[in-house]
């Protein structure tokens, strides 16, 4: 195994006299460049770099190393670059206080990318393929201003812990086995992932405050987690993902804070309970956007999907509800805007098999409009009775009764469907009768096969 070391000023001459061998190790230390430090068409066991100053950048291209390059203490005037080289071990940036930015272009690294108290503008990370890339954590230093990730393939799980100076991040177009997002505080940041396959997907002990925007677009994730804590103007869009497996949402909200899954496929979905229940104050929910009728009516529907799959039918219902009463104003509200008639009709549909109905699964509405319709019908008998000239008398086990204490006796029976009772109704009073026996058929009907839906599922 040969050594080169290289230190002080470093000349043309220099560089010119490293002799490409797979079983040498390069050292340049303690060294000043007046001008770029570029390594190019190198074959070579190892590189490190130490306590190196240059007044432009330093470029590594077309180089084949056997093992690591260690980058630690260096000085580049403007960008650290690796262009069109091989890695066989890990590739590591230590003490890089410099803040300028690192651009590593179609590069293949055999271990892993670290970065340990680096300072970095901006990190670009574009065609390159790597076992592991680690972000050491806040305590080590690093402050890194954006990363950017795209058309890349990263083997292993890529943790990023204290992101708090990174005001972007993205990823595109790439694959990763596995990214961590864990104990960061983004403010006033963007957080895009597009276009990309992730094995696992974890955000945990995450922050998102100010105008921080997280948003997932047109991704294949396997497992999704996220345990975040979003307030003021924050927003997390999970727009057009498919997540094949399961998706947690463990996300508290507060203040003008968003959250928008709707167009998204999830095969077994979970939002914490206080953020599902909170949809149905719709439409002040965190996770409808009122504006768009189609974004609510797709998020309902998520989460009735949820319900049903976790077997919790009557919270289903609840969402079933909700959802028919949103789909059927949209549609109102479509005729209304463009002035067809047909809108007075919907608003006559609406109101009925709301109020009246329940759509069908809630029984508060059809037993408080049998309430009603037995009041309004006793009114009725008694003004039937009225402008016939009869008195409203019932008999009931040679027992007689008048007034409006008879009529609601016989509006209770009637739209209960018990046996007619024997009555003197003036000539109005049976054609009523009739009406609302019918009407009580009708009503009774639809709350038995409530109930025996609610029994049997």
């Amino acid at each position: 195994m040969k050594a080169i070391e290289i230190s002080g000023v470093i000349t043309d001459e220099k560089i010119k006299a490293i002799q490409s061998s797979a079983s040498c190790d390069l050292f340049i230390h303690d060294a000043v460049c007046r001008g770029p430090l570029v390594l190019e068409n190198y074959h070579l066991r190892s590189i490190r770099l130490h306590n190196v100053k240059t007044n432009d950048y330093l470029l590594i291209k077309n180089c084949q190393i056997e093992t690591r390059v260690t980058c630690s203490s260096i000085k580049p005037q403007t960008t650290i670059s690796f262009l069109d080289s091989d890695i066989g071990g890990d590739l590591i940036f230590h003490d890089i206080l410099s803040g300028q930015s690192l651009e590593l272009h179609t590069i293949t690294v055999g271990g892993s990318l670290t970065l340990d108290q680096a300072i970095f503008s901006c990190i670009t990370i574009h065609k390159c393929r790597m076992r592991e890339f680690s972000l050491l954590p806040v305590e080590r230093q690093n402050k890194i201003g954006s990363i950017r990730l795209a058309s890349s393939e990263i083997q292993s799980d890529t943790t990023f812990s204290g992101l708090d100076n990174v005001h972007e991040l993205k990823i595109e177009n790439s694959f990763l086995h596995g990214l961590k997002i864990v104990k960061s505080t983004l403010q006033d940041a963007v957080v895009c992932i597009e276009e990309t396959r992730l094995g696992t997907l974890r955000l945990s002990g995450v922050i998102l405050q100010g105008t921080t925007k997280l948003r997932m677009a047109s991704t294949d994730i396997e497992m999704l987690f996220m345990e975040l804590a979003v307030s003021e103007q924050a927003t997390v869009d999970c727009v057009t993902s498919i997540v094949s497996k399961s998706a947690s949402f463990q996300v508290s909200m507060r203040d003008d804070s968003r959250i928008d899954i709707s167009s998204s496929d999830f095969a077994q979905l979970r939002l914490h309970h206080d953020l599902a229940r909170s949809s149905l104050d719709y439409p002040n929910s965190p996770l409808f956007h009122p504006e768009d009728s189609i974004q609510c009516i797709a998020t309902i529907k998520l989460i009735k999907e949820m319900y049903f799959k976790e077997h919790d039918y009557w919270t289903e219902d609840r969402f079933f509800y909700l959802l028919k009463t949103v789909e059927q104003k949209a549609l109102v509200d479509e005729f209304l805007q463009s002035g067809n008639i047909k809108h007075l009709f919907l608003w006559l549909l609406y109101i009925m098999f709301r109020f009246i109905f329940g759509w069908g699964v809630d029984l508060f509405n059809p037993l408080a409009a049998m309430a009603v319709l037995m009041i309004c019908f006793s009114g009725l008998y008694e003004w039937a009775a009225y402008v016939s000239h009869h008195p409203m008398l019932l008999h009931i086990m040679h027992t007689q009764y008048s007034g409006f204490f008879a009529a609601l006796i016989l509006s209770t029976a009637a739209l209960l469907n018990l046996d007619p009772l024997e009555a003197t109704l003036g000539s109005l009073g049976p054609l009523l009768y009739f009406s609302e026996f019918f009407f009580g058929l009708l009503m009774v009907t639809l709350i038995i096969g409530i109930i025996i839906r609610k029994l049997v599922r």
